[in-house]
Parts: structure tokens; C-alpha cells; sequence
């Protein structure tokens, strides 16, 4: 009911006495209706009044006011001397003097002017069309008659269209559309995340974007907001939207498009990962030293045929020197070389240690190449360059070794078909736990800790750069050799492979297998032979040659690597609060250096994989790791 008080000021400043108020136009004339008082007033008193205020209503219009709710009646007060308004503070009096009943009542009987004259009182509807006059009186003034009209509100309808604008990136459904009248929500308000939002005009839910969210009946004088949040694939909040300073016109249907942006994840904070690194690759690669342990990994596949070989050649040449001859005729004659070979299976097969040294040796590889760590990720806030820094420090290294487990090798070693998958060889019992200490050293590992830069992309996607981690792997493949696997299995009687082969193997029962009874084997009758003790001698420098070696390259494994490795991850929110809860599909690429070899270094990205997961567990800390 706000009026155009500029005409009014102008219509009153041309005033000049009474007979001049009807030339102001129809509109004050029109509202201001003579119920028969002011006929019966002295024409002394109405001449005092008009001398004095003249009261006028703010709206030029005849008034129309919703049925529904509560609107305001207002007059003005001027001064008919002067033309201006009244001074604040005067008093106006309002009365119903029709349509009480029926159309609507007043919220107060009284008012104060304003200091442009102006004074309102609230007119409550009953919910009813019909028609209502109010009086208005001031002690300086004729009294004013309003008429009021209640009527139905104009309306209209508003649809609204709700666009994922990163569908490309992730799907979301269960979008909830509220409206809310602008007094209660703007688009500075509204934050989606926040579950304290006031209390929506209406609200419709969505399956999915792309439908459409329809509101009927909205009032054309009123201003809107309309909001948006919508869910990801895990149920979180992931996407919210807001439009603001909508209306609608009269009778007609209004078309919005609601745009919802996906929320920004925080990585922030401190999470613990569990990361299955497989190292194998990057063994063959890591120059001569790696081919060296390969080369020995190797050995243990068939020790039989190994030692067969190393013997072999020794008997080639003491067999040539003193025939002259060619070998061949000279194994063929005797059988010695079948003779050999099955008597070092068999002998390997048949004894407990050897037996469980072979299969050992053939987890070696496996159990160095496959770590399972477990550390600590903590990751420091993200700066404006969208970038992170995170550190990552390892507590703990878990190996695997089945050769602990009580029925270790025991179907390799009697014969039947050894088991070897995954699932034997990673039993509790073949754990080897190495535990950080509180200086964060894993034994003669020391402290393996690399930090990196992330940034997120496409919403949930970790991408790391590449980045080193210090990791002595040669120290760690001896003490799995030297401190856990031959303690293990010869109870302290040896600490090298020649020992323990040596001691086991027992080469003086190997010849004594091979020639029988006589001591010796020979052909062309007795012009050539070959001694038992010979071959002794032979089995002895063939076990020293071939495990000696690995003997001096296992314990001369001081060299340290070099890791670089990037990776990438799957960043998984599902609290509705914007901060990660796991990392999954975690995936490391590289590979391997060893120091002082340089030359050798191998940046194939197949050489070092690894895989990985995380949990937060706790919030983030100020500062950066």
C-alpha cells in the first residue's frame, strides 16, 4: 500500500483553502466519503480543522488487499497551511466502521506520524473477498474514509530445471529443490553443507538432474530463492546449486535454470594407508647387483641342476686330461651323469633342511619383492594454487615367508604337489613384522619417509607427482636371508648357503652313492676312473663356486636404492562434510635406482607398482606436513 507522495505533496502545496482540495483530482474526493457527521458538525469547527491538518490516504489508488494475511492501511497528515508534512508524533485514530465481521480487523487503533506525515496501522483479512472502510480521525483534521477491497492474490506458476553441470565426472541424484522467500534466504546465505538451513516455502525431491521441479501458486508480488543439493554415488552431499531473486507473473508459468556445482573436497588432514608394493620388476632392473640376487633367486628354482652343472664341468675337464677322449662316450659308459643328478635330487628331496632350503630359496624372491607397509599419509592444506603437500612415513613392513608356519613345505618335501598360492603363502604364521621404533627407524632399514605434491582433479581424483622414497633394499633382503630364513631352518648349525649346503649335502655320502661298493667308476676297464674321493673334491668345490658366491653378494648387500614413483587415487567423501574419509584405488608407478650405478637406471614406469588405500582418522592440523 505504498503510495506516490510526490503527487500528493504537489497537489497539497497548490491548495488555497477548501474549495481547491476537489481540484487535486478524483482520487482524494473518491476515498474520502461524507457518512453524514461532518453535515452535522458547526461549520466553525470544520473551518478550524481545515485551517489547520489535511488527512490524506498514501495510496492514490482505490485499495486492494489480499484476502490472505496481514497488510498495512496508511494515511498522510499535512499541513493545509503550508503544504508540508505533519511533524512526527501526531496522532491518527483508525476505526472499522464496516466489514468487521466479515472481511477483516485492524492490528491497532492508533498510530504516530512519521516525519513525512505519514502513519499506519496493519489490516488483518479474514480470508474472505468482500469490502471493509475504515475510519481515520485526527483532532485538526476531517476525518478520511478508506475503502478496502480484499481480493485474490495474483499468482502464478515456477518451473525449474536442475542441471548437473560435471556429469561428465560424476553422477548425482536425490537432488532436493527448496524455494524460500528472499527475506529468509539469499544465495550469500545458502552453503550446502550446512544442515541448518531455515525452513523452505516448499520443497520437491528429485530423482535424478534433468527433471524438472515445479512450484504452483506462488504469490507475482513476492521475490524467491531457490536452492539445490543433490548426492553422489555414496549417498554424500555432493553438489549444491542456488538462484536467487526469482518471481513470477500472474497467470502465467516462469522458467528457471538451476545450475548445481560439485563441492570442493578437502584432503586435509591425517590418514593411515596400506600399500602393497611389488618390487619384483624392478630387481632385474636395478643393475648389476640386482642381476647378481636374480642370478641367485634363480639357484633355488633347481639347486639339483645347478650343483649338477658346477660338478659337471669339473668332471669334463679331469675326464679330458686324462683320456684324451670325448666326454660323451665316457658319461654314457658309466651313466655318471644320470647317476649325479639323481643322487643330488634325491638327496635334496629326502633331506628335511635342504628340501625346506630349496622351497625357502624359492620364496625369497617373492617374499623381498611383495611388502606390504603400512604408514602414515598427512596432508597439510590446500594452497591457492589448488596445490598440497603430503608426507608419507612409514611404521611398519610386513613380509611373508611360509617357512615359519609349522607345516611349512611339507607337500614340496614329501612329494606330493606343493601348495603356492597367495593365500599359503600369506598365513598370519608366515608374517615377518618389522615395527618402527620411536625415532621412526625400521631396523636397518632406518627411516623411510617421502613427501610429495597432490592435487585434486575432476572433483575426486589424487594425482601425486613424482617423487623419491628412500628404501635400503638391499639391507633388507640380508636380513630376511641371514637373520630369519637360515636361523630358521638350521637351527643356528649354519649362517651361509655354503654351510648349510655343505653340512646337509654331506658330499662324502653323494660319492659314495655314485660309485657303490668299488669306490670309484670306470671304463675301458680300469685305464679310466674316476674316485670317489674325486668326486667328493668335486661336489666340495662345486657348493663353494656356485653358493660362495651368492654368499659374498647376500652379505655384501649394503647398497641402497632410490624409489621415484607418482601415482594417483580415488578420493571418497561420504560424511556429507566435504572432507575425504578414504582413499582407494591407490596406484604408485616408477622405479628403481641403486646408488653409484647410475648408468643402470632403467625409468620404465612398469618397473615398481604398487597399490594402496586410506582411511582419515583424524582432522586436519594447522600448518603443512
Amino acid at each position: 500500500m505504498t503510495a506516490p507522495r510526490t503527487s500528493v505533496i504537489l497537489c497539497i502545496a497548490m491548495l488555497v483553502g477548501w474549495s481547491a482540495i476537489t481540484a487535486c483530482g478524483d482520487s482524494i474526493s473518491e476515498t474520502a466519503v461524507d457518512d453524514g457527521n461532518q453535515a452535522r458538525e458547526s461549520s466553525g469547527e470544520r473551518s478550524q480543522r481545515r485551517a489547520d491538518f489535511l488527512l490524506v490516504p498514501a495510496d492514490s489508488r482505490k485499495q486492494q488487499i489480499s484476502r490472505e494475511g496481514t497488510s498495512s492501511v496508511e494515511v498522510l497528515l499535512y499541513d493545509q497551511r503550508t503544504g508540508q508534512p505533519a511533524d512526527a508524533g501526531e496522532i491518527i485514530s483508525f476505526e472499522i466502521v464496516e466489514g468487521q465481521d466479515t472481511v477483516g480487523t485492524l492490528t491497532s487503533n492508533r498510530a504516530e506520524t512519521d516525519d513525512e506525515g505519514a502513519a499506519s496501522v496493519g489490516f488483518r483479512a479474514r480470508g474472505r473477498t468482500g469490502v471493509a472502510k475504515v475510519r481515520v480521525h485526527h483532532s485538526g483534521a476531517d476525518p478520511l474514509t478508506l475503502t478496502l477491497r480484499t481480493v485474490e492474490r495474483a499468482r502464478g506458476t515456477l518451473n525449474v530445471d536442475v542441471v548437473n553441470t560435471g556429469d561428465f565426472v560424476v553422477s548425482l541424484s536425490d537432488i532436493t529443490v527448496r524455494l524460500y522467500q528472499k527475506s529468509r534466504m539469499t544465495c550469500d546465505d545458502f552453503a550446502p553443507l550446512n544442515t541448518r538451513q531455515p525452513s523452505a516455502f516448499a520443497q520437491r525431491v528429485k530423482a535424478k538432474p534433468g527433471t524438472t521441479a515445479d512450484f504452483g501458486s506462488l504469490r507475482a508480488d513476492k521475490t524467491f530463492t531457490v536452492t539445490a543439493v543433490a548426492r553422489g554415488e555414496r549417498g554424500q552431499l555432493a553438489a549444491g546449486g542456488c538462484q536467487g531473486d526469482v518471481s513470477v507473473e500472474e497467470g502465467s508459468m516462469t522458467e528457471e535454470t538451476l545450475l548445481l556445482e560439485l563441492i570442493s573436497l578437502r584432503p586435509e588432514g591425517r590418514y593411515e594407508l596400506t600399500t602393497e608394493w611389488d618390487l619384483s620388476r624392478a630387481l632385474d632392473d636395478s643393475g648389476a647387483i640386482g642381476k647378481n640376487l636374480s642370478r641367485i633367486f634363480d639357484i633355488f628354482n633347481d639347486p639339483g641342476q645347478a650343483l649338477y652343472d658346477g660338478m659337471m664341468n669339473l668332471v669334463k675337464d679331469y675326464v679330458n686330461s686324462i683320456l684324451g677322449r670325448a666326454l660323451d662316450w665316457f658319461l654314457k659308459r658309466t651313466g655318471l651323469d644320470t647317476r649325479i643328478q639323481d643322487a643330488i635330487n634325491s638327496t635334496i628331496q629326502n633331506n628335511e633342511v635342504l628340501c625346506k632350503l630349496r622351497e625357502a630359496g624359492r620364496d625369497l624372491r617373492d617374499t623381498v619383492s611383495n611388502l606390504h607397509v603400512q604408514s602414515e599419509l598427512t596432508i597439510g592444506q590446500v594452497q591457492s594454487n589448488y596445490e598440497f603437500q603430503g608426507r608419507d612415513n612409514w611404521l611398519g613392513v610386513t613380509l611373508y615367508w611360509r617357512g615359519q608356519c609349522q607345516d611349512a613345505y611339507e607337500e614340496a618335501c614329501s612329494g606330493s604337489e606343493d601348495r603356492n598360492d597367495i593365500d599359503d603363502r600369506q598365513r598370519r604364521c608366515a608374517a615377518i613384522r618389522l615395527t618402527a621404533d620411536s625415532d621412526g627407524k625400521l631396523g636397518e632399514l632406518g627411516v623411510v619417509s617421502s613427501q610429495w605434491t597432490g592435487r585434486i582433479t575432476a572433483y575426486n581424483k589424487l594425482r601425486i607427482g613424482q617423487h623419491p622414497l628412500p628404501l635400503r633394499y638391499g639391507r633388507l633382503v640380508k636380513y630376511v636371508f641371514n637373520q630369519v630364513i637360515l636361523p630358521e631352518l638350521t637351527n643356528g648349525n649354519a649362517s651361509s648357503l655354503t654351510g648349510a649346503f655343505s653340512h646337509w649335502l654331506g658330499c662324502e655320502d653323494l660319492a659314495r652313492s655314485i660309485t657303490g661298493g668299488q669306490s670309484k667308476v670306470c671304463a675301458l676297464g680300469n685305464n679310466a676312473c674316476l674316485e670317489a674321493s674325486r668326486i667328493e673334491q668335486f661336489c666340495s668345490s662345486s657348493i663353494g663356486s656356485l653358493f660362495g658366491a651368492a654368499n659374498l653378494v647376500i652379505g655384501g648387500l649394503e647398497y641402497d636404492t632410490d624409489i621415484y614413483v607418482g601415482g594417483e587415487a580415488d578420493l571418497v567423501e561420504v560424511t556429507s562434510d566435504g572432507r575425504i574419509d578414504y582413499m582407494e584405488n591407490g596406484i604408485y608407478r616408477g622405479y628403481l635406482s641403486v646408488s653409484g650405478e647410475p648408468d643402470q637406471i632403467i625409468k620404465g614406469r612398469s618397473n615398481i607398482r604398487a597399490t594402496w588405500r586410506g582411511e582419515r582418522v583424524s582432522s586436519p592440523s594447522s600448518g603443512t606436513p
